[in-house]
């Protein structure tokens, strides 16, 4: 997994604002947040807006410039490395352990040890929320399998404080799209992240939050504990049940093995015991000495032997006409035409799914390609608003110049004016006469 970006708002210790981290700095922009020119709050914001665009802005950066992410983080107060505690590295990995498994690990001043862990990270002061607080969550932008997703987890509160409900969104990030996982059943959401999620809460911890409260599950568990943490940690679930499911099967088939045999050492105890049980009541006082016993015990065990070997024969015969009997009534039962019509069914039933499953995969594509024509469709519609609005904005401009010219028109005085022609004319009649007269002079 690769962690892009993190806010943190209204969590532990950290308010509405400076709540957030990026995880790829260049070292320009390492100055200007030093100078305060830039903060990381910004930064995230820009990953927000555009996440895919800034993470290829990000990979294709390939000089000394950049900061590649975190390798470890060593708090620094003071100026010095000396003071390092209260610097908020802890606190970054308990916000990746509440988003990613809603689980707290460690408990703070500011944590409500009998809440859950959604209410358990919220910012408290002197033990009481703020007044203006109306949520808090932690979301992150990260990358898992080439894949850029974005996971929110929070809660959101009444104005009194006294009720909240869950926050949890999950998505997956594309070009020019946003396929959401989150589904209205938190269940099926949480079963979403854990397909992406590779890692349990015990390897996160363990690899990850070293120092913290749950960190020496491993030094202090059972060997159970221990063996499974490695295989999850080395990726050998498969290879482990697969080794698993073999020797189940092969100590399946010792075992089968095993009983019959033990069956048939009991049948055999059963017989040695009733024969000697039946000869020595027919031999009491009938024989002078053991010798003469054991040789009559024996030769009594193996006629009874030979009589069960008989019996077992002859069962074995009717059990074998009985089998050649079943065989003839199953091939005339396959024959039949109950057994053809099912077969029939079964095959056409096998070809409706097969329908059924394209049909499946027809609706998947519809239904992307409906979504991908409904979003272009809210593109032009807002378009047109726009341009609807920009219309209605210049006829109104049209309406107040019209309805101004029609006041000059409606103020105009025709007569006046007229009167005021027939004097300009009359005007320039008598200058015509007055420049002649004054050039006679």
């Amino acid at each position: 997994m690769k962690l892009y970006g993190m806010k943190m708002h209204n969590f532990m210790r950290f308010g509405g604002s400076e709540n957030s981290i990026v995880f790829n700095v260049t070292k320009d922009q390492k100055e200007k947040i030093q100078s305060g020119e830039l903060t990381f709050d910004q930064l995230y914001e820009s990953l927000n807006k555009d996440p895919l665009s800034y993470i290829d802005k990000v990979d294709s950066i390939k000089d000394d410039n950049v900061l590649e992410g975190i390798v470890g983080i060593a708090g620094m107060t003071a100026g010095t490395f000396d003071s390092s505690n209260g610097s908020g590295k802890s606190t970054i990995f308990e916000a990746m352990a509440f988003l990613f498994y809603d689980r707290v690990v460690r408990q703070t001043a500011n944590n409500d040890k009998k809440a859950v862990a959604g209410l358990s990270v919220v910012t408290k002061f002197t033990g009481k929320y703020p007044k203006d607080l109306k949520e808090s969550y932690v979301e992150a932008y990260f990358e898992e399998d080439n894949r850029v997703y974005r996971l929110k987890r929070g809660r959101t509160f009444t104005k009194t404080k006294k009720s909240s409900s869950p926050i949890f969104e999950f998505d997956c990030v594309k070009d020019d799209e946003v396929d959401s996982l989150s589904s209205h059943r938190k269940k099926d959401t949480k079963r979403s992240l854990d397909q992406v999620i590779v890692e349990d809460y015990d390897i996160f911890v363990n690899t990850v939050m070293f120092g913290q409260a749950d960190a020496g599950k491993f030094l202090t568990g059972t060997d159970k504990i221990k063996k499974d943490m490695i295989i999850e940690l080395l990726k050998l679930e498969d290879i482990v049940h697969g080794c698993v499911e073999v020797i189940r099967a092969k100590k399946k088939v010792e075992t089968d093995k095993l009983s019959n045999q033990v069956a048939k050492a009991d049948s055999f105890k059963g017989i040695v015991c009733k024969a000697w049980v039946d000869h020595r009541k027919d031999c009491i006082g009938s024989v002078e000495n053991a010798e003469d016993y054991s040789e009559s015990l024996t030769s009594h065990l193996i006629d009874n032997l030979r009589e069960e070997v008989k019996s077992n024969e002859s069962q074995k015969e009717k059990m074998a006409d009985g089998v050649i009997e079943i065989e003839k009534e199953i091939k005339e039962l396959e024959n039949s035409d109950v057994i053809q019509e099912a077969k029939k069914l079964t095959e056409e039933g096998k070809e409706l799914l097969r329908q059924k499953a394209q049909k499946e995969e027809k609706k998947v594509t519809d239904i992307k390609d409906w979504n991908k024509l409904l979003s272009e469709s809210k593109l032009r519609l807002e378009s047109c608003k726009k341009d609807i609005d920009e219309a209605k904005a210049n006829i109104a401009i049209n309406i107040e110049k019209a309805n101004t010219q029609e006041s000059i028109v409606n103020h105009f005085n025709e007569e006046a004016h007229k009167q005021k022609v027939e004097k300009c004319e009359k005007a320039a009649e008598v200058r015509e006469k007055y420049a002649t007269m004054l050039q006679q002079v």
